[in-house]
């Protein structure tokens, strides 16, 4: 993880933004957060809950860029879930939620790929139903998740290679 973490922040630096972490007490004086749930619930027509992202990205001004969802993977040939929380904020914040999937970061060479829209690879083939047991023995709890492998996310996200220790570039 601390790998992926370090791509995250050198790349996001290299953008000219700021991370702040969302993993605990995210609405803890984090700016503009209020802002993105209310723009959530008027896409929902609904309060949506609380929205899901590890990271809040700003930009020098001070001003939101993006929110940020990371999944750290050590090889580029396995998979991870998103839970339903997760899904539903991609959906209602389409170009302010991003997903970020470091991987092969048990290599000397590891990469991170971005993704700005997962709607399009959000299909019911890919929901595994909250009954199934390995979700029930998770921390989320009853919760719907869907499945996804990195080769997915290239397909539909941008590379950005860490060549460099100290400084990913984009290609």
């Amino acid at each position: 993880m601390q790998v992926g973490r370090r791509l995250v922040t050198d790349y996001e630096a290299n953008q000219g933004r700021t991370l702040q972490s969302m993993e605990s007490g995210w609405y803890n004086g984090l700016p503009h957060i209020a802002d993105l749930e209310r723009r959530a619930s008027a896409v929902a027509g609904e309060h949506p809950g609380r929205l899901s992202a590890d990271f809040a990205s700003y930009r020098a001004d001070g001003s939101l860029d993006r929110v940020i969802e990371m999944k750290t993977k050590q090889s580029q040939h396995t998979s991870f879930d998103l839970y339903e929380r997760q899904i539903r904020t991609a959906q209602l914040l389409p170009g302010t939620w991003w997903l970020y999937v470091p991987f092969d970061c048990a290599t000397a060479r590891p990469q991170l790929v971005i993704v700005s829209d997962l709607r399009p690879l959000i299909t019911e083939g890919r929901r595994v139903p909250s009954d199934d047991l390995s979700a029930r023995r998770g921390s989320v709890g009853a919760e719907d998740r869907w499945r996804f492998f990195v080769s997915d996310m290239l397909k539909v996200g941008t590379v950005v290679p860490h060549d460099d220790p100290s400084t990913p570039t984009v290609r």
